[in-house]
């Protein structure tokens, strides 16, 4: 707004001069309220872009914990190979229990001690589970399999040391005495003199 043109637009209007000195005051006043508001309109910004820049630099002090030499480091290969030395571990204490406890269930129900090894090579440890207190769930299931499968590993009564031991054939024995292998002999031919 210009005093020029509000000159025009009071054209002959008495006390026009005065008139027009208000109108410029009042609206000088209003321009000078409007940059304050608007100054402090940016102050407010300024705090808080003052703020998020001293955030951001905690945050970026926080992180440097985690950078290579840094206290909280995690370097992701000894990461990894910790994770798989962790998963072997557990799986290996793992066969162990179970191997543990289907060796004192075959003891318990008269496993030969000789024959221990071969009985739990017949055993699918996959599919054994062990109840929290240690022994193996449906292990009578379990010792009637083997027993009906591998009978000459059990002993007919305890101490673990009956049963029938392996004695192979004496040569000219039918096999009938020790462990038929089901060979047909090989006859002797007559040879041509």
């Amino acid at each position: 707004m210009k005093r020029q043109e509000l000159k025009a637009l009071l054209h002959g209007v008495e006390n026009a001069g005065e008139i027009i000195d208000q109108i410029m005051e009042l609206n000088g006043a209003d321009i000078e309220n409007a940059k304050k508001a608007a100054g402090g309109g940016n102050e407010s910004l300024n705090r808080e872009i003052e703020r998020l820049k001293g955030e951001n630099s905690n945050l970026a002090m926080q992180l440097k914990a985690y950078e290579k030499g840094g206290e909280k480091y995690i370097d992701a290969a000894e990461f990894e190979r910790l994770r798989t030395f962790e998963t072997d571990t557990l799986t290996k204490q793992k066969r162990d229990s179970q191997s543990n406890a289907v060796k004192a269930l075959l003891k318990k129900n008269n496993a030969r001690d000789d024959m221990l090894d071969l009985l739990m090579n017949g055993v699918s440890l996959d599919g054994v589970e062990i109840a929290e207190d240690g022994t193996v769930k449906d292990g009578d299931k379990l010792v009637a399999k083997l027993k009906e499968k591998y009978s000459a590993g059990f002993a007919a009564e305890s101490g673990g040391s009956g049963g029938a031991p392996f004695t192979p054939p004496k040569s000219g024995d039918s096999g009938e005495g020790g462990f038929n292998f089901g060979f047909t002999p090989i006859r002797s031919m007559p040879q041509k003199k």
